[in-house]
């Protein structure tokens, strides 16, 4: 399936009409009693799990369009170098919340990490597997005896490859992968004939397709439903300061809710180049299509769904990884908690 944005426009409406403004944020805020002037801000870290990337643009338009601030809150948007590495820091308390898959959550609790999502960002997958349209690798059957590129070694997308296989009934052992990254230059492989496709993000997608190549890509929900990119923190946050969870938690629903009504791209765009350097952002107009691309993630649950943790997809996931064997058997709603995000919401 390729991916498609044509019902984002209708479901953004009816976010923007269902959920607080400005004013009901604040009212959420108030409730807290958190105060917003500069002396007053709790300062926190957020990591992200790879870089500056205008894919994290809901984090990064909290931070450059005040969100943050009028939630009551200084943040540092740390760049991180992998979802490993950014977990890491988190679990240290070295960053209060981070950006990662929801295959990252499971399997960081399965190592004992007491990791929580407190909302999903990207309800659907983020990953799309990529073939050339004359030789199309269109569903997980389709692997077998082939050779498909992954972004990193016991990655999401190796995880996510391996589940997609369990789901079928297929081993493992019959589908070569080749660690090949996620930019759009691995393309180049397949067309040397290395690799038959690879698992990439939609962003690589978007650029292949403005290169003018012709692909297939299609969403690895349609094999199997994942939380895509979630937020998460510690148990231990959780438990010790949930005020600032739910004040996080306001900042990103009206850093969202900016996004989806404001359709100045430029502006945006320009405003998060005022305090972060997006890799990839010299192309301005590849960057801005971007931005909007993934919007139709955001979306895909529902409007009425836009920043909650759906149970189905994580009884997905999370039964997948157990059948893959990278994860032993667990409670799915141990992973997630929506108490918070179903505050900011209400």
């Amino acid at each position: 399936m390729t991916h498609s944005t044509k019902s984002s426009g209708l479901s953004r409406r009816k976010f923007l009409k269902g959920t607080a403004g400005a004013a009901g944020a604040a009212a959420v805020v108030s409730t807290f009693g958190i105060g917003t002037a500069r002396a007053q801000l709790k300062q926190i870290s957020f990591i992200t799990p790879f870089g500056y990337l205008i894919g994290f643009a809901p984090i990064l338009n909290a931070k450059a369009g005040g969100h943050f601030e009028n939630a009551g809150l200084d943040v540092t948007v740390l760049p991180g170098k992998g979802s490993s590495m950014a977990i890491q820091q988190t679990v240290a308390d070295r960053a209060q919340f981070v950006r990662i898959s929801g295959i990252d959550v499971v399997k960081a609790r399965d190592k004992g990490a007491s990791l929580v999502a407190v909302a999903t960002i990207a309800q659907s997958s983020p990953f799309f597997v990529v073939s050339p349209s004359s030789a199309a690798v269109r569903k997980p059957e389709d692997f077998v005896g082939k050779t498909i590129g992954v972004v990193s070694v016991g990655g999401g997308t190796e995880n996510l490859l391996d589940v997609m296989l369990a789901d079928v009934g297929i081993e493992s052992s019959n589908v070569r992968r080749e660690v090949v990254g996620n930019g759009a230059g691995a393309y180049g492989l397949i067309k040397a004939g290395k690799i038959d496709a690879y698992i990439v993000s939609l962003g690589t997608t978007v650029r292949l397709r403005a290169a003018g190549e012709d692909i297939l890509a299609w969403n690895t929900d349609d094999a199997v439903k994942m939380p895509g990119q979630v937020y998460g923190t510690m148990q231990e946050t959780i438990d010790g300061d949930p005020e600032t969870v739910t004040q996080f938690l306001v900042a990103v629903n009206a850093s969202v809710k900016e996004l989806f009504s404001n359709r100045d791209t430029a502006f945006l765009l320009d405003r998060m180049l005022g305090e972060f350097d997006i890799l990839g952002s010299k192309d301005k107009e590849f960057t801005k299509k971007a931005m909007r691309e993934e919007e139709a993630l955001f979306l895909s649950e529902g409007a009425n769904n836009v920043l909650r943790n759906i149970p189905a997809r994580w009884q997905s996931i999370t039964d997948g990884l157990v059948k893959a064997g990278i994860v032993r058997p667990v409670d799915a709603e141990s992973n997630y908690t929506n108490a918070f995000i179903d505050k900011v919401l209400s």
